[in-house]
């Protein structure tokens, strides 16, 4: 438990005022996605352990960390001191088909429609978090929905943040993110 550690007094009024704004939206069951702006070194990230304490303490039982990738999940956990923060790419994707974890999808020339590369397809998991899970996802304006995928590989859609909202399932969840 982090309560014991987190110094309340040390945060600046907006940073608070942030925090209130927050809880309002944990507590609110008609609302899902919640985007915390700020210039940068405004104390943004600083907040993600109290934001977990908070959830917590309102009855929450897992608050996932995310960054956009390994690099800057390492980059977070040295920068706040916090144990675990996933990678959204490792986080939700390898789905598993009947036989193996991907499967492959056809790229056609568009002239006169001939396969021209086998690109192997990387599928979405289904999430198995706690029903009411928080997602926290730092740096989030690296997280794009412009579709993507290199020449012998594609994530999911290959859209990111489509993938990400879908993983989330709020239609059967009351699963919530915060975007910072």
């Amino acid at each position: 438990d982090n309560s014991e550690t987190l110094d309340y007094s040390l945060l600046y009024p907006d940073q608070t005022n942030a925090l209130h704004e927050i809880k309002l939206f944990l507590e609110d069951p008609g609302q899902n996605i919640f985007i915390l702006q700020g210039t940068a070194n405004s104390g943004k990230s600083f907040l993600i352990p109290y934001i977990q304490d908070l959830a917590f303490k309102i009855g929450i039982q897992e608050a996932e960390l995310f960054a956009h990738s390994k690099r800057v999940a390492n980059n977070l956990m040295s920068k706040i001191g916090v144990e675990k923060v996933n990678s959204i790419y490792s986080y939700i994707y390898g789905g598993k088909t009947l036989e193996t974890g991907s499967d492959y999808e056809d790229v056609f020339d568009d002239k006169d429609s001939q396969v021209i590369a086998s690109v192997e397809k990387v599928l979405l998991k289904k999430s198995d978090n706690s029903e009411n899970a928080l997602f926290i996802v730092d740096e989030a304006q690296l997280i794009s929905d412009s579709f993507y995928k290199s020449l012998d590989l594609i994530f999911g859609s290959g859209c990111l943040l489509k993938d990400f909202i879908g993983f989330t399932d709020f239609k059967n969840s009351k699963r919530k993110i915060i975007f910072i």
